[in-house]
């Protein structure tokens, strides 16, 4: 294949000099078809939810009107119309949430909590008779092809589908007796505390100080809460997870065709970014992929976010500065600050990674160094104040690759606390295999990065090298790759550094396939027939799957990961041959250095893109998990919340999630997330004072703890000194409430499970 092509002009300049009937008609019935489409899942995902059905059109009208009507109103006030709907829905949606984040502060701040459904008429007003709202009202002059708004449409009816299967089926709002994945409670009892005041306490511990989570993504649902009336529990799972998957993919496409300034990068980017991927040779790998999950609310919350912040980053490096532009960057990084702990140091990264070279371009450099000094800034005081969360962290080489069932097959014995070499255990030396071993592993890591590993584009193609965006992006997923290879936590939360890259990996993977193929008819037939072999391996791959842990015998698993080695080892190979050939200047050389990019590419982007119709097709749908506790538990909420005042103190005597201690994993948090009321003390594992260690004040904890065993007038006064009005206790073999304590309180609730005693 050449690099030449019959029509030589860039593949922007066909496309404006196409006649407009060959995609304007198409795409005028094509684009309001998907918006109803995406609507329309939108509503099934609730109702599927048991999302009330008048709580449904109040919360999407105030998501469409009160949140991303005022954003777009708001960033075109500033920087004028963008060329597309898409990029103005991401960048007016993310300028919203910063908008309704400022707005909650304000009105929390004066208490006026009642009053900020008013916050979206404000701004508009605002807008409205300032001297710029003739550009406001402007339509973009780029209308999407058929292709393009079809391809971002399936993908997110793709990832509605997989929220549905994987979390809303998991967690049946109607089903009391339904475990909720423990985390999710900490999200809402923050929520319930956002809606109450501001500064934010820790609900769960609140003489633990003011919390140092990152808990934006907690005041953004306790807004929409507080305008719209939805529960906390539905807004969690099911209502606010929905619309953000749905920006994030839209936020992805814009950026994609914003940085490639191609419209064909738009479905390549769709296809990568549709929903999890779920199927390759360690299928134990697939969940590790869920950059959208649900059940990490900061996480969806972040996504995009940081599209967003990329987005106007790219406008500033092409020349783009006007003071609108500056004040637009500002206010959603801003917002990025608190959204997710790592967010802005993979951006201080990826403008590190630019500002090198820059060095070498010899242009630039005092923007890109100014721009990482700002927010190697911001990413300094969002660790201080409002994006804690690195507690429980260390340093051990691949540590992340202990979380697979195949590993854990063949080191059964393994606990996070025992493995504290500077590489994971038995990689190096124990097993038969030797360093094999390690490079299996290694090769493991490739797996559950093949989206953000495609940041490495600069590093191989020429033209994208001369561009600082490029290198702003390899930073970002380059940043994310040290941080899942060298980052130990015990609940493996070096992951959500992958996950924040995952967008921008997928927007250089869209980016490097154009400008390999750069308009050539041939060159996209030749790459849609490679992916298409890189789809059918990937498929094949699944029937040959290492059993997890328990289901083989130690030699099976060995096995796999010497052949994972060798094939790392060929992969690498292959990349270097690939860049050797590709900067060559021989034309001969770049030619063959282009088709085998193109070849490996293309293989790499089918297998990746095959999971979203695989999944549709296979994922099964999780099922709840139904305990008696569970039952008792949301029976109490229920009744805590209908009968004690919204700010009366509870204490409680169940705080661990095995047997109680002062040290102990204390991550029970049903009384301050279910029923919403602040604690003394419940679980304090995330608490600012106790993350990840013994509680702070052991003698406040043995007070609290005897008033249940051996309840006596003095304890119940410290109790009382301290502000507490009620006692919930739960009653179980582990959990000892002596029948005294009804004598000295007033005993109000009692399902035989969970009690409830008030104070005299």
């Amino acid at each position: 294949m050449a690099d030449t092509a019959l029509d030589q002009r860039p593949e922007h300049q066909r496309q404006a000099a196409r006649p407009s009937w060959v995609v304007r008609p198409a795409a005028a019935f094509v684009g309001p078809l998907c918006v109803v489409l995406v609507l329309a899942a939108l509503v099934a995902l609730w109702t599927a939810g048991a999302v009330p059905a008048l709580t449904q059109p109040i919360v999407l009208g105030y998501l469409v009107l009160g949140v991303l009507l005022p954003g777009i109103a708001v960033h075109r006030s500033l920087r004028g119309v963008q060329r597309t709907w898409a990029a103005d829905l991401t960048l007016g949606g993310v300028t919203g949430l910063a908008l309704q984040l400022a707005a909650w502060l304000l009105y929390s701040l004066a208490h006026a909590q009642s009053l900020l459904w008013t916050w979206p008429i404000v701004v508009l007003a605002v807008v409205a008779v300032l001297p710029t709202r003739r550009r406001v009202l402007a339509r973009p002059p780029e209308r999407w092809s058929a292709l393009m708004t079809a391809s971002v449409t399936v993908a997110i009816g793709m990832q509605l589908l997989h929220l549905f299967r994987s979390t809303v089926a998991r967690y049946p709002l109607t089903d009391p007796a339904a475990q909720v994945y423990m985390d999710l409670f900490w999200h809402m009892g923050l929520i319930h505390e956002a809606k109450r005041e501001f500064p934010l306490i820790a609900p769960q511990a609140i003489d633990s100080g003011p919390v140092l989570y990152h808990w934006f993504s907690d005041a953004d649902m306790a807004a929409t809460s507080l305008v719209t009336g939805a529960t906390v529990p539905d807004l969690v799972i099911t209502l606010w997870p929905a619309y953000l998957s749905v920006l994030a993919i839209v936020s992805i496409a814009a950026l994609a065709q914003h940085v490639s300034r191609r419209r064909s990068s738009v479905p390549v980017a769709a296809a990568l970014a549709a929903v999890t991927i779920t199927i390759g040779p360690m299928t134990d790998w697939a969940r590790t992929h869920d950059y959208l999950t649900a059940l990490s609310p900061s996480q969806v919350y972040s996504v995009p976010i940081l599209v967003g912040v990329v987005m106007v980053l790219t406008s500033i490096l092409r020349g783009e500065r006007r003071p609108g532009t500056w004040a637009a960057l500002v206010l959603v990084s801003l917002a990025m600050a608190g959204a997710k702990a790592s967010a802005p140091g993979t951006v201080a990264a990826g403008l590190a990674l630019a500002l090198l070279a820059t060095l070498f371009l010899r242009r630039q450099r005092l923007l890109v160094g100014g721009l990482l000094l700002g927010y190697l800034a911001e990413s300094y005081l969002a660790s201080k104040l409002v994006a804690g969360g690195s507690g429980g962290s260390g340093l051990q080489l691949l540590s992340v690759v202990s979380l697979t069932g195949s590993y854990r097959a063949v080191n059964p014995g393994y606990h996070f606390s025992d493995s504290t070499g500077p590489v994971l255990d038995l990689l190096v030396s124990g097993t038969p295999v030797g360093p094999l071993f390690l490079l299996g592993a290694l090769t493991l890591v490739v797996l559950i990065l093949c989206r953000v590993l495609l940041g490495v584009a600069p590093l191989v193609e020429p033209r994208l090298r001369r561009d600082p965006v490029a290198w702003l992006l390899c930073g970002i997923c380059g940043s994310a790759t040290a941080a899942v290879l060298l980052i130990a936590h015990a609940g493996y939360s070096e992951l959500y550094f992958a996950y924040g890259a995952t967008p921008f990996g997928i927007v250089a993977g869209a980016w490097w396939l154009g400008e390999l193929i750069d308009g050539d008819a041939r060159a996209a037939r030749f790459a849609g027939a490679w992916a298409l072999v890189g789809a059918a391996l990937a498929g094949a791959f699944d029937w040959v799957q290492v059993p997890t842990g328990g289901e083989s015998p130690e030699t099976r698993v060995l096995t796999a990961y010497v052949a994972l080695a060798v094939a790392g080892l060929l992969l690498a190979l292959w990349f270097a041959v690939v860049a050797w050939r590709r900067n060559r200047r021989s034309a001969r050389h770049r030619d063959a250095g282009r088709r085998a990019a193109l070849i490996a590419l293309s293989i790499w982007v089918g297998s990746i893109a095959v999971s979203g119709p695989w999944m549709a097709v296979t994922e099964p749908v999780a099922q709840p998990t139904r305990t008696d506790t569970t039952a008792a538990v949301a029976t109490a909420s229920a009744w805590i919340r209908d009968n004690t005042p919204r700010d009366a103190l509870f204490t409680s005597n169940w705080h661990c999630e095995t047997y109680e201690a002062v040290q102990c994993p204390s991550r029970v948090w049903w009384a301050s997330g279910l029923a919403g009321r602040r604690m003394l003390i419940e679980g304090w594992s995330y608490t600012p004072q106790s993350a990840h260690a013994p509680f702070f004040d052991p003698a406040l904890l043995e007070i609290n703890q005897r008033a249940y065993i051996l309840p006596n007038e003095a304890d119940l006064d410290v109790l009382r000194g301290r502000g507490v009005e009620y006692l919930v206790a739960i009653k179980n073999p582990t959990h000892y409430v002596s029948p005294q304590l009804a004598t000295l309180t007033d005993k109000v609730y009692d399902n035989g499970v969970i009690a409830v005693y008030r104070i005299r």
